[in-house]
């Protein structure tokens, strides 16, 4: 019978299973990836023990964080500081691997090189080999069972033991373990462990220095992991840790350089610590959560709504019930059976949708999400819903319905209460408005703060400028060499040689001072660059001259901000003055306009710009547009590339436009912007569903009221506008009581821009108007349908 009464109201029917599909959906699709995302690392046994050696940089008023730590720091840990189980240092290590009768080598990204104690720390079910003894000596090897059957097939893991693989064309290694893949998400998906004494008697010993604690400006590649002892705390290691590196890391004037842990539960979302993972925001999750159970509030405040529109076509239904003996339970229980009904049909739709929704969102989802129908948790997940939504689409109509009483439901009164006014109803719709305002409210706040940071001028010209990053660590001349190729080529405007190009997250920064009338200690970022780096990059040069070629002495261009720091108002006043990095004198030769070195997160800070050889690691090289056809432009990057293979025959030529390099730093913030449409579109669509149950609804109750107006006079604006008034004064509230809500959330999302948009009145006048203006279309239908009705047909039979 519940089936029956489903079928015969079709159009209701798919109104509320279209409804509750889109809430459970999200849910489905939201839950996912909340559950992906906070399991990340947390299946490990004793998982609470285990932490990651962490390196601190405090920098006057900054602090920087390293997942990098000198080489000795594991060895110094492990000797010096009680309480620690196990440590195991390692190092990441990118190879192409050549297994045994393969032709060609297999890129090997998740290779570390790393200590026996590794797997005393995290737990491997082995295959194959002995977890105390297969990395104790060097050129030995374990693999996943993954990658081994990348190596070598479907071979039995016993019979791959002692094969050899040979990696980066001279490291010939033996395989000596095989271990079972982790399933459940990570950060560390290593698939290939070469043992640590490797290092010491092959040419890996150049690039790693085991025994060296180095200063803080070395780049350090060492990293590691530590399991505490039962009953150690990490604040008694930390207080070790904090002054083991004392005495042996001599760093310059200003910098405290000091060794902390951090609990592996931490890694996957603290985005302080540079480290290269790719993090998740946990108040971004939380945020989510927050979205998926307003769009399923939003689809049961519309299944309530269309419920209770329908209820005066089963007023009679429920009076003959009555007569014929059912009860009161008896009619909520045949009520909820409806609704679970149309929520399981709603649910067998979301599952067939969770995929294809998954797919055209993938750029936001994590890289390893994936959907398992028949997982423990998403079954149990699926049942909670499915019970949840019945009971709460259901119970309230369900108890009106059958409260009714049977004689004015024959005589076709319906409700129980001739005069309710129906406020439940109307403070839902309320609610919904207010719900969409508040995400229209911020998509457009979101917008216009993304489109202030990809129009407004960065101080810098960005068109056409490639950047091409060179060997690391390199100490020759190649790169002013490359430079100079670079700009004899046809087709190029100019090159320049440089630390890191404009508006990036790489950091570098100095402890200056400028010893004026009094001393000013003043922390400035500093950018490497040539002397062809502000012409190329088109900064404006205020006073002085520019940068001269490096054989001159230690001279500095410095920035607006830089000036203003030193007490001078006039920026020429600045020419011809020093700064002092610890005893040395820097001259500074000219000044320039302030640009954006860093995101608009951060705010301009001094800057000092100089011609110093050892980090220039990569070169800006400006493109001569005026003119050119697709075919010439690709012919100017063939040329580049044939130059590039001169200077740097073992290394690929790769380079990225500016433009994308600056466009991914807001990669976050448009993510946001588009979850944030899709999120506005669905609920005003769930909304204008439920604002259409209301109409519905509102004309079964007056059209006696309406055919009486029309008879004494009212025309069809009249009767159009008293309908429409009505919900205008709901979408008003909606409003304002949207307004303030949205108002504090975006104001403290702005507060993550140190350069950002006012919120204005008119972003709340312009939400507001659209949200009436969407309401107006969706009841404007129906409201000249009843305001064009004939009165006889509705009074004939008074």
């Amino acid at each position: 019978m519940a089936w029956r009464n489903i079928a015969r109201n079709k159009a209701y029917t798919f109104i509320n299973i279209l409804g509750l599909s889109i809430g459970l959906v999200a849910c489905l699709v939201i839950f996912l990836i909340t559950r992906f995302e906070l399991g990340t690392d947390t299946f490990h046994p004793d998982g609470d023990r285990i932490y990651r050696l962490i390196g601190k940089k405090q920098q006057q008023d900054r602090t920087h964080l390293y997942a990098m730590v000198p080489p000795i720091a594991p060895l110094a840990a492990r000797t010096t500081i009680p309480g620690l189980e196990a440590v195991a240092a390692y190092h990441r290590y990118t190879a192409q691997v050549l297994a045994p009768g393969a032709h060609d080598p297999v890129p090997a990204k998740t290779t570390i090189i790393t200590e026996s104690q590794y797997f005393l720390i995290f737990h491997y079910d082995w295959l194959a080999g002995n977890p105390l003894t297969s990395l104790r000596t060097p050129f030995k090897v374990v693999l996943t069972q993954s990658r081994a059957r990348i190596y070598f097939g479907n071979v039995s893991p016993d019979k791959i033991i002692g094969r050899t693989l040979v990696y980066n064309d001279s490291l010939r290694l033996t395989v000596s373990g095989i271990v079972k893949d982790w399933t459940a998400n990570t950060d560390f998906p290593y698939t290939d462990f070469i043992s640590f004494p490797t290092i010491n008697v092959t040419f890996l010993r150049h690039d790693i220095h085991l025994d060296e604690w180095g200063t803080t400006d070395i780049p350090w590649f060492s990293r590691a992991f530590v399991r505490l002892a039962k009953g150690t705390t990490p604040s008694q290691v930390n207080t070790l840790l904090a002054t083991l590196s004392d005495g042996h890391i001599h760093p310059e004037d200003g910098v405290k350089y000091s060794l902390a842990l951090q609990p592996l539960a931490d890694i996957h979302f603290d985005t302080a610590v540079e480290d290269g993972l790719t993090k998740a925001h946990r108040p971004t999750l939380y945020a989510l959560i927050a979205v998926a159970i307003f769009i399923l509030l939003l689809a049961i405040i519309n299944f309530i709504n269309l419920s209770t529109a329908m209820a005066m076509r089963r007023a009679k239904e429920v009076g003959v019930r009555k007569i014929l003996g059912s009860r009161r339970p008896g009619l909520i229980g045949q009520f909820l059976i409806e609704t679970g009904l149309l929520t399981g049909c709603a649910m067998v739709i979301a599952l067939l949708a969770a995929n294809p929704i998954m797919a055209v969102f993938h750029a936001f989802l994590p890289n390893r999400l994936e959907f398992h129908l028949l997982s423990p948790a998403v079954l149990l997940f699926l049942m909670l819903m499915t019970l949840l939504t019945t009971l709460l689409s259901g119970l309230y109509p369900a108890k009106v319905l059958s409260a009714w009483l049977p004689v004015l439901c024959l005589k076709g009164t319906g409700p129980l209460n001739p005069n309710e006014k129906g406020h439940l109803r109307k403070s839902l719709i309320v609610f919904q408005f207010a719900t969409s305002l508040v995400f229209i409210i911020s998509t457009i706040v979101i917008g216009r703060q993304i489109n202030y940071m990809r129009t407004e001028d960065l101080g810098f010209s960005s068109d056409a400028i490639l950047t091409i990053d060179t060997p690391h660590g390199d100490t020759t001349k190649r790169i002013q060499l490359m430079a100079q190729s670079f700009r004899q080529l046809a087709g190029v405007s100019d090159a320049a040689a440089q630390s890191f190009p404009p508006t990036t997250y790489a950091h570098a920064t100095a402890p200056l001072q400028y010893k004026g009338e009094q001393q000013v200690d003043i922390s400035a970022a500093v950018q490497i660059a040539d002397e062809h780096f502000i012409p190329l990059y088109g900064i404006r040069l205020l006073a002085g001259i520019n940068l001269r070629p490096r054989d001159s002495a230690k001279e500095v261009v410095v920035n607006e901000s830089m000036t203003r720091a030193m007490g001078f108002t006039d920026p020429r006043g600045a020419v011809g003055k020093n700064l002092f990095l610890g005893e040395s004198p820097l001259p500074i030769i000219g000044v320039i306009a302030d640009f954006h070195e860093y995101s608009y997160h951060e705010a301009i800070m001094p800057i000092i710009m100089m011609d110093f050889p050892a980090p220039l690691e990569a070169i800006a090289v400006k493109l001569g547009t005026q003119g050119q056809s697709l075919s010439q432009f690709k012919n100017t990057l063939g040329r580049m590339a044939q130059a590039w293979k001169l200077v740097y025959p073992e290394t690929p030529f790769n380079y990225t436009f500016l433009d994308d390099s600056i466009a991914s730093m807001y990669e976050k913030e448009m993510k946001t912007a588009t979850l944030m449409n899709s999120a506005m579109v669905i609920t005003i669509f769930i909304c204008c569903m439920g604002l259409l149950g209301l109409v519905m609804f509102t004309a079964g109750r007056r059209k006696k009221e309406i055919g009486i107006r029309k008879v004494l006079g009212a025309t069809v604006i009249d009767i159009a506008l008293m309908l429409s008034g009505s919900f205008a004064r709901l979408i008003l509230i909606a409003v304002l009581i949207a307004s303030p809500v949205a108002w504090y959330l975006m104001n403290n999302w702005l507060q993550n821009f140190a350069y950002r948009i006012p919120i204005g009145g008119t972003v709340f006048f312009l939400a507001g108007g659209i949200a009436l203006s969407i309401a107006m279309l969706t009841i404007g239908f129906q409201t000249l349908k009843l305001a064009f009705t004939n009165p006889a047909g509705i009074l004939r039979s008074e």
